[in-house]
């Protein structure tokens, strides 16, 4: 089996809109905290380093190593081209397909695949469901402790808001919803 050495992922253009949920906020002229905000393109890059599928096309490049069946880690993928480390330089070269729906690649070389990964289409309402959790779990986070230091409470009993946060994909039910997205081919699109 090849290994992926090297993945380099590219940020997308565009994100899916996902309606997030609605929250009140205080009338005017009236004093308060106010709702806290959290970075939509910080929740979409949590949840996508969570799945394999990626949803808002952007450009990835591998560098796959050994011989064997390679499939694209990411899910959707279209591959543009293929080239193998040859005479110290990169060289354009095809690969045949595998039986598993992969890349047959040969043993002792390595390859630079460069794809275009991602839908245009929207998200399944699982992940829609999962992103406004996530986000959320998040902006309460955000607003709990926004004026807090990294840890609140005296003594034995102090509670650190960095494992909160880092708990934050299995505490809002967002993992659970993305369960059958870790791998890519698990689900079609």
């Amino acid at each position: 089996m090849a290994t992926t050495l090297k993945q380099q992922e590219a940020i997308p253009a565009e994100r899916p809109e996902v309606t997030q949920f609605a929250h009140w906020e205080l009338p005017t002229g009236v004093e308060g905290h106010g709702v806290a905000t959290v970075n939509v393109e910080a929740v979409w890059q949590r949840l996508e380093s969570w799945i394999a599928y990626r949803w808002g096309e952007r450009s990835v490049i591998w560098t796959v190593q050994g011989g064997g069946e390679w499939q694209a880690p990411l899910y959707p993928a279209t591959i543009a081209t293929i080239e193998v480390w040859q005479d110290d330089a990169w060289a354009e070269t095809t690969l045949t397909a595998g039986p598993l729906g992969g890349l047959d690649t040969t043993d002792g070389e390595t390859y630079r695949v460069t794809a275009t990964v991602g839908s245009t289409d929207d998200p399944p309402e699982a992940v829609q469901e999962a992103f406004r959790r996530l986000h959320e779990y998040s902006r309460g986070i955000a607003e709990q402790f926004k004026d807090s230091f990294a840890y609140i409470g005296h003594g034995d009993g102090e509670t650190r808001i960095a494992a909160f946060a880092a708990k934050a994909m299995s505490l809002s039910g967002a993992a659970d919803l993305l369960r059958k997205y870790r791998r890519a081919g698990n689900v079609a699109i």
